[in-house]
């Protein structure tokens, strides 16, 4: 599909939801906090942090019109980016497409992913949150980023990883350098919300909340986070298997009020 204006969004998704697809300024948007508010019957304070937030993935808008024309079990291509980036997660080979259940994206923890096209947090301090639920107990990982350097030392701060590393432990680093050992139970029947942050210029680069409690900080070899494309449901050499079912990625460190 065509993306005459460059938005970063295809003039059908435009039309369909009622973009202009003819003016760059005009693109895929919805305003967060006003969503966060009616769900909270109250002011969330995001308004302040909304210009911060690159991503923002919803399994209940995948396509912007509130999942409209999308049945159960379908595969997906395109989860469309709601923050105005057009940083949307995209994955074009059938056999890798994650499918669409009861407002989640489903992976099968063996090949299913999405890509972004770029590293949209490189070099900033940076929050991402996650609404999950594993299928299954072993290793499950979330967002992560290729490899491409052997050397272990050259790799560190270009490599992402979020996730369970297995079934009762999380980790979050950017190669060799951050969390490794937080503490969680085995899977349950309802969803998670996990939220790291990270900013390199602080003592503890690394911080992690799990269902929202603090949970863990750490840093280790410490800086600001390089490397290529980000994948949402794998890292590297590991795959996640469970239902995903909101990704939001903001270019600034959240404080613990705004988590």
């Amino acid at each position: 599909d065509t993306d005459d204006d460059g938005d970063g969004y295809t003039d059908v998704d435009e039309i369909v939801f009622g973009s202009l697809p003819l003016d760059a300024s005009s693109k895929i948007s919805v305003d967060l906090s006003t969503i966060v508010d009616a769900r909270i019957s109250g002011e969330s304070g995001l308004d302040s942090v909304e210009s911060n937030l690159k991503l923002w993935l919803d399994g209940k808008n995948i396509n912007a019109t509130s999942n409209t024309g999308i049945s159960n079990d379908s595969s997906i291509t395109t989860w469309l980016d709601l923050s105005g980036n057009g940083n949307s997660a995209i994955q074009n080979t059938a056999s890798y497409k994650p499918e669409y259940l009861n407002n989640a994206l489903v992976f099968d923890g063996s090949n299913d992913y999405f890509s972004l096209a770029s590293n949209i947090i490189s070099g900033s301090p940076y929050t991402l949150i996650i609404v999950e639920k594993r299928g299954a107990d072993g290793a499950n990982w979330i967002i992560g980023q290729p490899k491409n350097i052997a050397d272990n030392t050259q790799s560190r701060n270009k490599v992402l990883h979020l996730g369970y590393s297995n079934t009762n432990f999380f980790h979050f680093d950017q190669f060799q350098n951050g969390i490794s050992n937080m503490y969680v139970s085995s899977k349950t029947s309802i969803s998670d919300i996990v939220v790291g942050t990270s900013d390199h210029t602080q003592t503890d680069q690394f911080q992690l909340f799990y269902n929202g409690t603090f949970k863990q900080k750490g840093s280790g070899n410490k800086g600001a986070l390089y490397g290529d494309e980000i994948y949402i449901g794998k890292i590297y050499d590991g795959y996640y298997n469970g239902e995903i079912r909101e990704v939001l990625i903001f270019n600034t460190q959240l404080t613990n009020d705004q988590i």
